[in-house]
This record gives C-alpha cells, structure tokens and sequence, in this order.
C-alpha cells in the first residue's frame, strides 16, 4: 500500500472526503482508506511498516489515543 502524510491549506474539514475520494483523473486522490487528523496541538502520529519508523509527536499530552494495526490469525 501507499502511506500518504500532509497537509491542505485550502480545504475544508466538509471538502476533504470528496478529495479522498475522487479518482486521480479528476484531481482526486483515490483513498480506499484513510484517517483525518483534526491537526490540533494533541495531534500525533506513528507508523511502523517494514523498514519504516516514523514519528511526528503533538505538543500536548492525549490521555486517549487511537491504534490501528494489522489483524493476525482469524
């Protein structure tokens, strides 16, 4: 798969799924998955695939974070 991380200046929380979702023939992005970080100072991310470690910490401390990971077994 392909891990995409960046920012839009012009776009709206309301305009973003439609971006995602269109196609790249139409200026889209083509997403099948994809996560909106709010980009607010708890705002974090980590990712570790393969040969890739990258971390890009927030500025407050979050009490509750959200994990995603590959499913292993049934």
């Amino acid at each position: 798969g392909i891990v995409v991380i960046g920012g839009l200046a012009h776009t709206t929380l309301a305009e973003l799924p439609e971006l995602l979702l269109k196609p790249f023939s139409q200026g889209g992005m083509a997403a099948v998955r994809a996560l909106n970080l709010d980009g607010g100072s708890s705002t974090q991310f980590y990712l570790q695939s393969g040969q890739t470690d990258r971390t890009l910490p927030g500025r407050a401390k979050v009490p509750v974070f959200l994990g995603v990971s590959k499913r292993t077994g049934k």
